[in-house]
């Protein structure tokens, strides 16, 4: 059971789709990365992401009336500018920063398959991601004690038909979120490039290697 100490910490990884019912029945503060704003508005008490999705997430809010709070670049200045860069591990630095007691990681895939971003995990992505986790871990040695991971669960790798249709089902209502979000701040929509790329170049061995300490 959730306590006042403890923080649910939402990426955009597919595997957050399996866990629907757990975040909405979640006890306890729930925060955000990039467009999870756009879907647990509601919910969050907390949003970080790139600019762009810094600025799109305070027009959401004011839209709705929702209530959480938008970190930007001047929130956190006592963190150090190296474990700044990715919104996931800026978030989990900050509730680290904060004293939480137990931080919570859900949807975090590590170069995996994205709800917002499908090719996600074509995409010529860096080790960066890994390089600012360690950062991060040499910087707070109480992390791995407090953080801990909702698991990915059976149907991720090869998804099933109805798993299959649940997230396409999802990603089209993103698509459709993404594009009001866009004409409410009054930019045009470009989609990023993709690249096939190597299992290694994405992380895969970090993204496994987490896996196994489930």
């Amino acid at each position: 059971m959730a306590t006042k100490n403890t923080v649910l910490i939402l990426g955009n990884g597919i595997s957050r789709l399996q866990y629907l019912l757990e975040i909405n029945n979640f006890q306890g503060e729930v925060w955000g990365s990039n467009h999870v704003y756009a879907e647990y508005g509601w919910l969050l008490s907390r949003i970080n992401g790139h600019e762009i999705v810094v600025q799109q997430a305070k027009h959401w809010k004011q839209l709705h009336g929702y209530h959480y709070r938008v970190i930007t670049p001047e929130d956190y200045k006592e963190l150090p500018q190296r474990i700044r860069g990715n919104s996931g591990v800026f978030l989990i630095s900050q509730a680290l920063q904060d004293g939480y007691d137990e931080i919570i990681l859900c949807g975090f895939d590590f170069g995996g398959k994205d709800v917002w971003a499908p090719n996600m995990h074509m995409r010529d992505i860096e080790n960066g991601l890994r390089k600012k986790w360690d950062l991060m871990l040499n910087h707070f040695s109480e992390a791995p004690d407090k953080i801990k991971f909702w698991p990915i669960r059976p149907g991720y790798d090869i998804l099933s038909e109805r798993y299959l249709s649940v997230f396409y089902t999802e990603y089209q209502h993103n698509q459709a979120l993404q594009r009001e979000l866009y004409e409410i701040a009054g930019m045009e929509i470009i989609y990023p490039s993709t690249s096939t790329v190597t299992e290694a170049t994405r992380g895969e061995a970090f993204y496994r290697e987490l896996l196994d300490e489930l």
